[in-house]
C-alpha cells in the first residue's frame, strides 16, 4: 500500500524563517504597520544605558496584534505561541517574553495602543477606505470579568459587626493594660490583638469606600471584583457587565471608534459615538444609522441641526404602538393651536407641563370623547390626552423621513454595517470575553479586538490571505 508521508524530522535544512513564511502572508503587513507606528511615536522606556534591555514596544504589540487578530487574548496563551508558532517567531524575530512582562505592557500602555488604533485610521484614510462621512453605530453588552457583589445594605451590617469586635478588642487590651504582671503571654495577645484592630480597620476604610462610590453613583450594589462595571440585562439574562460602542464607517465596515461605557442602554450615546468617530477621522460625519435603542429625539434634533442627518429607528412608546396597531391617528392644527382625532373630534390646550429632557410639553385633552364610538379602544379615563414636545412639527417631519422608503432603506443598511463587527468580536472572544478589570483597562482591550477586526476587514479588501486560506483554496481546488 502507498501512502504520502512527509520527509524526515532529522534532515537538516538550509531554510530561513523568512523561507518558511510566504510573501503574501498577513503577518508581513502586521509587521508593517507596527514599525511604521513605532517609528512615528517616541519611546521613552528603554533609552538608559543601565540596567536589563526592555523589549522593543513594537515587538509587544506585534504579539498583540497577532493574538487579538487570530482571537487569542490571554498572555499565558500568547507566550506559549510565541515558543511554537512559526508565523509569531518570524513577527518578533524569535523573541520569547514571559506571560507577566506581555500581560503588564498590556495593562501599562492603554495609550500606545489607543494610538496605534488611530494610526490604523489614518492608514485607512490615507488609501481611500475611510471616509467618515457616514457611519452606523450600534452597541453590545459584554460580560464583564467579575463575580461577587455586595449590597449596600450588607456592607452596612458588616460595618456594623466590625465595630463590634472593634469595642471587643479594645475591652480585651483595657484588662491587658490593667493586668500587674506583664508577662509574656500577654504582651503576644496584646500583639495578636493590635494586629487584628489594623486589619479591621484597613476592612472598615474598604467598606467606607464601597459605601461613598454607591452614593456618588446612585446604586445600591456594586461588584467587588469589578468596581466600575454594572448589572447589565443581555440575552442570557443579568449580568456585570459593561455595554460597548462602535462606530462603523458605511464605506468599507471598517470600525472609526470604539468606546466602553457601563450605560444600562444606549439612549444618549449617539452624540458621543459622532463626536468621538469625528476625533479620530478628523471628518464631519453628515449620516448618523441608529437603531431604536438611540431614539432620543432632543439629542438627534440637536445633531440635525449641527449638520448631521440621522436616521434612526422610531422607539414607540407602549402607547403609540397600540394606537397605530388600532389604526387611531392625530392630527395637530396649528393655526387652531389643537388635535383632532380619526373621528373627527377635537382635543384642545390644556395646559403644559416640564418634561424629563427639559424644558416643556404641552397637554391637549378631548372635549367629546364621551360621544366618541371607540372611546373605550382609544383611552381607559373619561378623555383622551395628547402630549406635544417642543419640537413637535419637527419630530413629525423625523417620522415621515424614517416611514419613507429611503429612511427604511438606511435602517437595512445599518443592520449590515453596524451588527457584524460585534458578531465578529464576540465570536473571537469565546466563553469569557473580557480578561481585564475596571472601564479604563476594559477600553484597552476592546480596543485590540476593534484592531483585530479592522486588520481583517483590510486584509479582504486588499485580497490578502494568510497561510490556512490558501492551504484551504488549494485543497479544495484538488
Amino acid at each position: 500500500m502507498r501512502y504520502h508521508r512527509g520527509n524526515s524530522r532529522y534532515q537538516q535544512s538550509l531554510l530561513s524563517v523568512d523561507d518558511q513564511i510566504s510573501k503574501s502572508n498577513v503577518v508581513r503587513i502586521i509587521d508593517e504597520i507596527c514599525e511604521e507606528f513605532c517609528t512615528s511615536i517616541t519611546v521613552e522606556k528603554g533609552i538608559k544605558d543601565t540596567g536589563r534591555k526592555a523589549y522593543h514596544p513594537a515587538d509587544l504589540l506585534k504579539i498583540f496584534v497577532y493574538g487579538y487578530f487570530n482571537g487569542i487574548s490571554s498572555s499565558r496563551k500568547l507566550e506559549r505561541e510565541t515558543r511554537r508558532n512559526i508565523e509569531l517567531k518570524w513577527l518578533t524575530s524569535n523573541i520569547i517574553p514571559d506571560h507577566k512582562t506581555i500581560s503588564d505592557f498590556r495593562k501599562d500602555n492603554p495609550e500606545l495602543i489607543d494610538e496605534l488604533f488611530k494610526h490604523l485610521i489614518r492608514r485607512f484614510k490615507n488609501q481611500g477606505l475611510i471616509t467618515g462621512k457616514s457611519i452606523a453605530v450600534d452597541g453590545t453588552k459584554i460580560k464583564a470579568y467579575a463575580s461577587k457583589e455586595i449590597n449596600i445594605d450588607t456592607i452596612r451590617q458588616k460595618l456594623d459587626g466590625i465595630e463590634d469586635q472593634v469595642k471587643k478588642y479594645l475591652k480585651d487590651m483595657a484588662l491587658i493594660d490593667k493586668a500587674e504582671d506583664e508577662v509574656e503571654e500577654l504582651e503576644h495577645k496584646k500583639a495578636e490583638l493590635e494586629k487584628e484592630l489594623e486589619k479591621l480597620a484597613s476592612k472598615k476604610k474598604d467598606y467606607e469606600y464601597l459605601v461613598a462610590h454607591l452614593r456618588a453613583i446612585g446604586e445600591k450594589r456594586i461588584s467587588t471584583t469589578d468596581v466600575d462595571s454594572k448589572v447589565m440585562r443581555g440575552r442570557y439574562g443579568k449580568y456585570w457587565g459593561y455595554n460597548a460602542q462602535a462606530a462603523v464607517d458605511t464605506e468599507h465596515h471598517l470600525i472609526t471608534t470604539v468606546q466602553v461605557t457601563n450605560h444600562q442602554n444606549d439612549k444618549g450615546l449617539l452624540t458621543p459615538m459622532v463626536k468621538a468617530s469625528q476625533e479620530v477621522t478628523g471628518q464631519k460625519v453628515e449620516e448618523g444609522l441608529a437603531d431604536g435603542g438611540y431614539y432620543k429625539i432632543t439629542e438627534i434634533n440637536e445633531l440635525e441641526q449641527q449638520g448631521t442627518q440621522c436616521y434612526v429607528a422610531i422607539n414607540r412608546t407602549p402607547s403609540q404602538a397600540k394606537d397605530q396597531a388600532q389604526g387611531l391617528k392625530f392630527t395637530y392644527h396649528r393655526q387652531e393651536d389643537h388635535y383632532s382625532c380619526n373621528e373627527g373630534k377635537s382635543l384642545k390646550y390644556y395646559r403644559k407641563k416640564k418634561s424629563s429632557e427639559g424644558g416643556f410639553i404641552r397637554v391637549y385633552k378631548g372635549t367629546q370623547c364621551h360621544l366618541c364610538h371607540p372611546h373605550n379602544k382609544c383611552t381607559k379615563g373619561k378623555q383622551r390626552t395628547i402630549h406635544r414636545k417642543k419640537h413637535g412639527d419637527w419630530i413629525n417631519l423625523f417620522h415621515q423621513k424614517m416611514n419613507s422608503s429611503e429612511g427604511k432603506e438606511k435602517l437595512i443598511k445599518r443592520r449590515s454595517v453596524a451588527e457584524h463587527p460585534f458578531g465578529t468580536m464576540k465570536y473571537y472572544m469565546g466563553q469569557t470575553p473580557l480578561l481585564l478589570r475596571g472601564k479604563k483597562k476594559v477600553q484597552t482591550e476592546m480596543t485590540l479586538y476593534a484592531i483585530g477586526y479592522n486588520l481583517k476587514r483590510y486584509f479582504n479588501i486588499l485580497g490578502v490571505e494568510n497561510e490556512k486560506s490558501t492551504k484551504t483554496k488549494t485543497r479544495l481546488a484538488a
